[in-house]
């Protein structure tokens, strides 16, 4: 049930940003946005107003959509009924969809990198063969319209060197790392950022954007509390992958796949963004953990409900009236 609310909930927010891209913006959100000149510049981009559905902005709701797009493929690829398989390839469809036209660069290198886990987690035939259809035609098709605007976009997310904001970046990550070493525990909770500049207007880190999640917390919890971090986000990928193997029913492995495929997006987003900061990513992010651990404890319910009805011999006939009588 947890999986479907989680699914559907996805699926209307790609529904609705599709509304915005095919039909338009509300009254209330067209003055949402335009009521910001830095807002304005960061949603209009290259002659094309970047759509956020019901979420706080465009990069948080490209990422989720891109990941979601790959929870949804993956449980397709598994066993499961077939109205739930159109269910599940027309809502990665959807989210796919709304993930190009979210225009966040950082989803679509979440899309190629599930695929090259995905395969090699699993190492079956048929979804090793579909994921290479899908890498190589995807890039196939971006190398060949670089052209066209939603196109190049997709094609800078993997050659960034040029890209300006990529620079901006590295820059202030250039700028900031002698604090990160001279401050082993950093310099607080809610110092940078938007946080920064509510709370602690005058102070250093207020005027730093930290534009990835790993330095956010590496600024504000030092470069102990990313250590910290990153044995987290270790241990709950090295007992995904240990309990998907030791799974025995197939229903569960696929669960498993999918979660975990979840959880490396959303890891692989907070490089360059504030995913796990920012909600429903945080959200979504416990959400997981808590599905991680405690899936294994389903197998046994599932074994028992998925198991063959035991099949009824009919006993011998006895004829011992006959034996008698010869």
């Amino acid at each position: 049930q947890l999986t479907n609310t989680l699914i559907l909930l996805l699926l209307l927010a790609a529904l609705y940003g599709l509304k915005q891209e095919l039909i338009g913006f509300s009254d209330y959100e067209k003055w949402w946005v335009y009521n910001d000149p830095l807002r304005y510049d960061l949603y209009f981009i290259w002659g094309h107003m970047r759509i956020f559905s019901f979420m706080s902005d465009p990069s948080i709701f490209g990422i989720l959509m891109a990941c979601g797009a790959m929870f949804c493929f993956v449980l397709a690829m598994g066993p499961c009924k077939p109205w739930r398989k159109l269910f599940l390839w027309v809502s990665c469809g959807c989210m796919l969809l709304a993930s190009v036209f979210a225009g966040t660069r950082t989803a679509y290198v979440v899309i190629p990198a599930a695929f090259f886990f995905f395969a090699f987690l699993t190492m079956r035939r048929d979804v090793l063969i579909i994921c290479g259809l899908c890498i190589t035609l995807g890039g196939l098709y971006v190398l060949k319209n670089p052209q066209n605007p939603r196109v190049y976009r997709i094609y800078s997310a993997f050659f960034p060197a040029n890209d300006e904001s990529y620079q901006v970046r590295e820059k202030n990550q250039e700028y900031i790392q002698p604090y990160i070493l001279s401050h082993p525990i950093g310099g607080g909770l809610g110092s940078t950022g938007v946080w920064g500049q509510r709370f602690s207007p005058h102070h250093f880190l207020a005027k730093f954007p930290p534009d990835s999640g790993y330095v956010m917390i590496a600024v504000e919890m030092g470069w102990i509390g990313l250590l910290l971090y990153c044995w987290m986000l270790f241990v709950a990928f090295r007992e995904g992958v240990k309990r998907y193997f030791r799974a025995r029913s197939e229903i569960i492995k696929n669960y498993y796949a999918a979660f975990l495929i979840l959880l490396l997006g959303m890891t692989i987003a907070n490089f360059a963004q504030l995913v796990f900061m920012q909600t429903p990513g945080n959200l979504t992010f416990y959400i997981i953990l808590a599905i991680l651990a405690r899936l294994i404890h389903l197998e046994p319910e599932v074994l028992k409900k998925n198991a063959p009805a035991p099949k009824t011999v009919a006993a011998p006939v006895r004829n011992e009236g006959i034996q008698a009588s010869a």
